[in-house]
Formats: structure tokens, C-alpha cells, sequence
């Protein structure tokens, strides 16, 4: 910066002078909040009408959008929890058939052996009756035809006469599922067992034998149980690998390096 001054004239105010390289300028700045502001003040009336003209007619589309979307999803979890529940009403009314058919056949069961007035405990005579025993087991399996399995048993828990049945199928591979059109009745093949199958050891029948008296419940029966009836391969549960050959990566269950997964059926 450098100053001059008119020696002739020591009236003349001084007069300064600054090089160009050296003058600074410090430009106005706006804040943040102030920049949609200024944004605004630059549009046109028309790009302002229009604006507001969209603005106004989205928002109501959006809200009602959402509110439609929201009263969906709320209505369809309710029509599924109402499907549920009548499921599961279905579902209890059809163990209570089945436990009050079996039931109703065992008890009948049950008499008829009684009113033979048969000696189940002596094998002689339960030798010479087979013919009526076999005859008994019928009508019971007549009166509830998909039963796995009715039984006579003597005091010590040793069937004398049954009948084991089961279902006609591949056990090697997994069945298919049901089709939406309902599930096709099951085809059973008799099970060819020798009488003197040991069952004392079973809870239901212990108590039976135990209180000299009919007893009717719902047991899970053992592995064992099962094998000694020809039944276990029926009712093995295994793990069912999810096919996922030809499918592409979008429909795999599973991605990368993981393992499949696997269902217990």
C-alpha cells in the first residue's frame, strides 16, 4: 500500500492507493436454511405456480395411498388370523371324531371278547377261537377301517389276535404333497405278524391291566412299540433335504456356501 500527498497543496487530502494482487474481497454467503429460501425467490411465477399445483396434488394421493395400504395389510392379517382359527377349531373337531370312533370300536371290541366269555389266558382255547377272535377284530376295524392296528391281549400284556395294516406306499422316498383339491384316500396292506407280541411294557395297557378295566387316552407310542408291530417304517419321521436343483438362484432357499435347509416333515 503506499500513500501520496500534494506537497503544493498540503490541503488536498491524502489520496491511498492499494495494488490490485492485493486486494481482498470477501464474499456474502447464506446460510444453509436460507438457501431453499433464496432457491424460491429465483423461480418464476409460473415454475412457482406449478410447484405448488403437483405439491398439492400429490400429497393427498400419497396419504390416501398409505391409508389404503395400511387398512390392506390390516384386514388381510385379520382374514388370516380368522383362517387360522377356524383351522384350528377344524382341526380339534376332527381328533375329537377320530378319538371318539376308536374309542367306540374298542369298546365294542372289548365286549364282544368279553361276552364270549373266551379264556384269553389260556392258549388252547385262544387256539381253537382264532376264527372268532378274527371275527371280533373285524367289526371293529369295519366301525373305524383306517386304524393302524386293533389288538387282543391276554392278562400279561401278549396280544393273542390283531390286526396290523399299513399304508400302501413307498416308504424309500418322500410322499408328494397334497394337491389343493384334497388328499386321496389312503390304500393299506395287512401287516403278517405272528400272535405273541409283547406290549405289557406299554403305560396304557399296564393301567388297564392294573385297574381290570377299560381305559381309553392318547399315548405317543416309542419307536419300539411301533417296530415290534411291522409299523416303524410308516411312521419314521425324517429329514427332507429341500430339492433346489433347476431352480434359479432368486428361487433358492439358500445362497452361496450355506447348507440347504432341511424340513422336518
Amino acid at each position: 500500500m503506499t500513500m501520496n500527498q500534494d506537497i503544493n497543496n498540503p490541503d488536498q487530502p491524502n489520496h491511498f492507493s492499494t495494488p490490485d494482487s492485493q486486494l481482498a474481497v470477501t464474499p456474502t454467503t447464506s446460510s444453509w436454511w436460507q438457501k431453499p429460501v433464496l432457491s424460491w425467490n429465483n423461480l418464476s411465477i409460473r415454475a412457482k405456480i406449478t410447484i405448488l399445483l403437483v405439491t398439492g396434488a400429490t400429497i393427498p394421493v400419497v396419504v390416501a395411498t398409505q391409508g389404503i395400504v395400511g387398512l390392506a395389510r390390516e384386514s388381510a392379517l385379520s382374514n388370516l388370523k380368522e383362517t387360522l382359527r377356524t383351522d384350528l377349531l377344524i382341526l380339534d373337531k376332527s381328533i375329537e371324531s377320530e378319538t371318539r370312533q376308536i374309542k367306540d370300536s374298542s369298546n365294542i371290541l372289548a365286549q364282544s371278547v368279553t361276552a364270549a366269555g373266551i379264556n384269553l389266558d389260556d392258549p388252547a382255547t385262544t387256539t381253537a377261537q382264532q376264527a372268532k377272535l378274527r371275527s371280533f377284530l373285524q367289526v371293529a376295524k369295519d366301525l373305524k377301517p383306517n386304524a393302524s392296528f386293533y389288538l387282543i391281549a391276554n392278562s400279561k400284556g401278549q396280544t393273542i389276535a390283531q390286526s396290523v395294516q399299513v399304508a400302501r406306499d413307498d416308504f424309500a422316498k418322500y410322499p408328494l404333497l397334497p394337491k389343493e383339491d384334497g388328499i386321496a384316500s389312503t390304500q393299506f396292506s395287512p401287516v403278517a405278524s405272528k400272535s405273541g407280541i409283547e406290549l405289557g411294557d406299554l403305560s396304557i395297557i399296564q393301567a388297564a391291566l392294573s385297574k381290570s378295566r377299560s381305559l381309553s387316552g392318547v399315548e405317543l407310542l416309542k419307536s419300539k412299540y411301533l417296530q415290534r408291530l411291522g409299523l416303524a417304517e410308516q411312521a419314521k419321521i425324517g429329514i427332507r433335504t429341500q430339492a433346489t436343483q433347476g431352480l434359479s438362484d432368486l428361487k433358492k432357499p439358500c445362497r452361496g456356501d450355506k447348507p440347504p435347509i432341511k424340513l422336518i416333515e
